[in-house]
């Protein structure tokens, strides 16, 4: 392989929190035999981090393709398929051959690595595709869902991703999709506590008053570990987790017409620090 057709997991920072009880979920979904698995939850939910530490032990046969906008288009999401596929079975000469070939690639070449795939027996390697949401082109969309439909039985799939695409709920309502929602990658009380025992200056005892103040969702966590004890955080901080969230996963997705529309629709420029405390009863409105 050469280095541009490296797909292995990405590399993250120190000493990660171990998520065991997330880690056996998805192990014990492998083992009762489910073809795939999504992990959906918004951006800072920790998807790649757990992802990457449950694949830590896995020497071989797993293929990891970061997805992004230019795999929105046939001839590249194809070309990262089968660089995945290649890497997985990187002693598979055939696949290995096809996958080195110079582009561009076609819905054919695909099906035809698939069928250069070497049948070693139940789900003995992974194919982890990350960042899901980035394929908005319907066109690629039912590529991909038609790759999933064909892989062999010797490949389990991952999906990760804000969303799953609507044409890719049929393999959830058919059960070769497990789905990991949000709510399962939040802490836990007792990965509070230990995230808490890292930090100098942090009580154990502090983590239920944080996990009740964040519901265990990784980013208020986080943001809550960047400042000050929970039971002296403000109103103040919850304000400024909502608008970090809105910058994140709404404002960050309109284009500069439709933000200059909105900008001058919005009633901020006539809210007075006056008109604030009015509407309010709040003394720190402005």
């Amino acid at each position: 392989m050469r280095q541009n057709e490296d797909c292995s997991p990405p590399r993250t920072g120190a000493n990660p929190l171990y998520r065991g009880a997330l880690l056996n979920r998805w192990d014990e979904a492998l083992r009762r035999g489910v073809p795939g698995l999504f992990v959906g939850a918004p951006g800072g939910f920790g998807k790649t981090v757990a992802l990457v530490q449950w694949l830590h032990g896995r020497r071989s046969g797993v293929g990891w393709l970061t997805l992004d906008e230019h795999h929105d288009h046939e001839p590249r999401l194809v070309s990262g398929l089968l660089r995945a596929l290649a890497f997985a079975q990187r002693r598979n000469r055939r696949l290995a051959a096809l996958a080195r070939r110079e582009g561009p690639f076609s819905e054919e070449d695909l099906f035809d690595a698939l069928d250069r795939v070497v049948l070693d027996g139940e789900r003995t390697h992974l194919l982890v595709l990350d960042d899901l949401h980035c394929l908005a082109d319907p066109k690629t969309i039912r590529l991909l869902l038609r790759f999933l439909k064909r892989l062999p039985r010797s490949f389990a799939v991952c999906l990760a991703g804000r969303a799953l695409p609507d044409p890719l709920d049929e393999l959830v309502l058919k059960g070769d999709l497990e789905v990991t929602p949000a709510s399962a990658l939040a802490f836990t009380l007792e990965e509070v506590e230990a995230l808490l025992r890292r930090r100098k200056g942090r009580r154990p005892g502090d983590a239920e008053t944080l996990f009740a103040r964040t519901g265990g969702w990784p980013m208020a966590v986080a943001a809550f570990l960047r400042g000050d004890r929970p039971d002296e955080v403000e109103d103040r901080r919850n304000q400024d987790l909502l608008f970090s969230y809105l910058e994140t996963h709404v404002w960050g997705f309109l284009d500069e017409d439709t933000r200059e529309v909105l900008l001058r629709a919005s009633l901020a420029p006539s809210l007075t620090p006056r008109r604030c405390r009015c509407l309010t009863g709040r003394a720190d409105s402005e």
